[in-house]
């Protein structure tokens, strides 16, 4: 938190003061996604942009067709591949207090920036090596369709189902889902499970079984 709250500007918008609660808060949700990773990350991250609340983004996403598209509704956050990260207080502080609805806009958008740091948003973090990434790459399609099957029938996951959208989303959903339900992520997907234990260096659902140390 030290390095990352030295390294990545947190800068208020829309005449948010930024307070060392709201620094600490994000600092502190950001880094746990690396509290196990045995060298560092978020190479990509240059600052974070901290809103009130829910923003309209001053940038707006390409189709692949070219065309653009503007959200329809304002945003909780945003993070993209030029290293910026976009979050709305009040949502980061809602997440803070609601820890097991696997909603949580600071483990999603720095998700996000684990996915970039190979310089595309595809799902695909980096990992630790060539093996790692046919493997990653196998299970993460089949899953990501297995995902996209059910929401489409409307049947209810473990995830949620924005998921559905692309595998960046998945891999960020999945992500929250990790942290925040870990045990019933574990019994309902127990494949995409283990790949994000072998990714983050660590178990959550240990740690969230009454008794355990970890």
């Amino acid at each position: 938190m030290q390095l990352f709250l030295r390294e990545v500007p947190i800068e208020g918008c829309a005449g948010l003061e930024v307070t060392e609660e709201i620094r600490m808060t994000i600092a502190a949700q950001a880094c746990l996604l690396l509290l196990k990773m045995p060298y560092p990350r978020y190479g990509r991250v240059r600052r974070v942009l901290v809103y009130p609340s829910a923003f309209v983004p001053t940038t707006v996403a390409l189709h692949p067709t070219g065309q653009i598209v503007r959200p329809d509704v304002p945003l909780r956050g945003q993070a993209s591949l030029s290293g910026v990260v976009v979050l709305g207080w009040d949502e980061v502080q809602r997440d803070t207090l609601i820890t097991t609805d696997a909603d949580n806009v600071v483990l999603h958008e720095f998700a996000h920036m684990l996915d970039a740091e190979d310089g595309s948003m595809d799902g695909v973090p980096v990992l630790d090596s060539g093996t790692a990434y046919r493997a990653w790459g196998a299970l993460l399609s089949e899953e990501f369709a297995e995902h996209v099957r059910r929401t489409e029938r409307g049947e209810p996951t473990a995830l949620s189902p924005y998921g559905a959208t692309n595998r960046a989303e998945f891999f960020a959903v999945a992500t929250e889902t990790f942290f925040e339900r870990p045990l019933k992520l574990r019994a309902e997907e127990p494949g995409l499970y283990a790949l994000l234990v072998d990714f983050f260096k660590l178990d959550p659902a240990v740690i969230a079984r009454p008794g355990s140390a970890f």
